[in-house]
């Protein structure tokens, strides 16, 4: 016996036909085709997808259609997060702006019960950059402020 080919991929397109048919909303956390359902937050997971994407997953998202975000930014995020998102964004590497917006998403994570989207840690990297160049130019011409 030979079971027909069924096309894996067209699962996560017909999941969203009946949630909109139906005007049910399915779960983020659904398994399979759920929006969370690939996403990982932390340290040691992250580390490990960053190696191998198979390591906290048993397959490839992609082989039911979804072509999930699958780094979430919160308290339980660690090092190898924030790197990755640097690399994602192409931003240089700087360890001491990493270790800081670490900590910024944590507490602001911990604070709000969600986690910080990558607009988020943006807004942070900028606000860090900022702050860091304004502080060299004062410095560097001896400007002090009242």
């Amino acid at each position: 016996n030979i079971l027909p080919a069924f096309n894996t991929r067209i699962i996560s397109s017909l999941c969203k036909y009946v949630e909109e048919i139906s005007k049910i909303t399915l779960p983020k956390n659904k398994p399979i085709t759920g929006k969370n359902a690939h996403l990982h937050e932390s340290g040691i997971h992250v580390n490990g997808m960053n190696k191998n994407n198979l390591s906290y997953q048993s397959y490839d998202e992609s082989i039911v259609g979804l072509a999930s975000e699958k780094i979430s930014y919160g308290k339980h995020s660690g090092k190898s997060s924030v790197e990755s998102f640097f690399k994602k964004k192409n931003l240089p590497k700087n360890s001491l702006i990493q270790q800081q917006i670490l900590e910024l998403i944590k507490k602001e994570a911990e604070k709000t019960k969600q986690s910080v989207n990558e607009s988020r840690m943006m807004d942070l990297y900028n606000s860090l950059i900022s702050k860091y160049q304004s502080d060299f130019v004062s410095q560097k011409f001896n400007i002090y402020h009242f």
